[in-house]
């Protein structure tokens, strides 16, 4: 079960980056989008721009990603995070491919790693999963003190997730823009800044932000949302 559930975490990635490489020309206009029952509005122009820092890299990624290459995935990824070492969903990223490949301890490394940089969403519940699976329990030998200490982490990540009202489709949705804007694309780099300036973690908000900021340094609920997190 928990094998289906991380394949239907990375459908919708998968998805959003195919329709992504086929798309040639873009609008012009504002594009508007409703979140959380609340309108924001990026230029349009934006969506499919990609730094020119990481052309390079998202080629190589989406040639992969297609491929479904976990081994030179996670080495590529390996590569980008010694140069953009708080990019927490990298080391997500890094942590799902090991998993796919069922080298679990490398899995949660990665996992906590992520965690422990912010991703407290999709990172943690790529954490849940791994925990609840009883081959990984196996795997470690636990006690059964370090059982309960990994029960307890699912239920502390459950509830966490569910307070806040996230589903399976909600952090699914979140992902894909997580993985759009590691390699680059703005508009998903701009949705996550407000994202995380809504949910208050100040350390993803700020790292979007800034990551926004290569594209349009004058976007005034950017600013706004750097601002607010200096105070």
């Amino acid at each position: 079960m928990k094998k289906v559930l991380i394949g239907l975490f990375l459908i919708a990635s998968l998805s959003v980056l195919g329709a992504n490489s086929q798309k040639k020309t873009v609008s012009t206009s504002n594009y508007t989008e409703n979140m959380d029952n609340q309108y924001f509005t990026v230029d349009g122009s934006l969506m499919n721009l990609y730094s020119k820092e990481k052309t390079e890299f998202k080629n190589k990624y989406m040639a992969l990603s297609e491929k479904s290459d976990k081994k030179n995935l996670i080495a590529l990824l390996k590569e980008y995070v010694k140069k953009y070492p708080n990019d927490a969903y990298a080391y997500e990223e890094i942590g799902t491919d090991y998993d796919i490949l069922g080298n679990l301890k490398e899995a949660e490394k990665y996992y906590l790693k992520a965690i422990e940089l912010g991703d407290n969403d999709t990172g943690a519940y790529s954490l849940v999963l791994l925990y609840s699976d009883e081959n990984f329990l196996k795997l470690l030998n636990l006690t059964a003190k370090e059982k309960t200490e990994k029960k307890n982490i699912v239920d502390k990540y459950v509830k966490q997730l569910s307070d806040v009202g996230f589903t399976h489709e909600k952090l699914k949705e979140l992902r894909s823009h997580k993985q759009m804007a590691l390699i680059g694309n703005a508009y998903s780099i701009y949705r996550l800044a407000v994202h995380y300036s809504g949910t208050k973690n100040y350390k993803m908000a700020e790292k979007y932000a800034k990551d926004f900021l290569e594209f349009d340094n004058e976007n005034p609920e950017i600013l706004n949302i750097l601002k607010n997190i200096s105070k």
